[in-house]
């Protein structure tokens, strides 16, 4: 099949589209956690030094709805808490790590759970 025949929608025939009313499907549970060195790691509730290895770790939950939906994690930012700097632009709109030697991009397992392994860093904001 060419690509143009996939990107035809006129074949398509009202009675076959099905509005899905936004009311019938709840804003997802989605968490964002810290972890000890992987994906398995134990959730860090405390501050780490720079170089301990760490994991983002993105999940969401849609409960009875989980089938037809999956997350993208975007428009990540950095700041640094002792500066009035604005925060840097980290994972861009689509999803890709702006910074890949130090930051890679994220891995997602399954549709609702993503990750990415990393040191911990400390950006010189004011010269990014």
């Amino acid at each position: 099949m060419l690509m143009d025949e996939m990107n035809d929608y006129s074949s398509i025939a009202d009675d076959d589209i099905i509005n899905l009313p936004a009311s019938k499907f709840p804003e997802p549970e989605c968490k964002y956690r810290i972890r000890s060195c992987n994906r398995n790691g134990s959730e860090l509730k405390r501050q780490v030094g720079i170089g301990e290895p760490i994991y983002h770790h993105w999940t969401c939950s849609y409960k009875q709805h989980s089938g037809p939906f999956c997350i993208l994690v975007n428009n990540c930012t950095i700041s640094n808490p002792r500066s009035d700097a604005l925060p840097v632009l980290i994972i861009n709109e689509f999803g890709c790590s702006l910074f890949p030697i130090i930051m890679p991009h994220i891995e997602y397992h399954g549709d609702l759970e993503g990750g990415l392994q990393t040191n911990a860093f400390l950006l010189d904001i004011d010269q990014v």
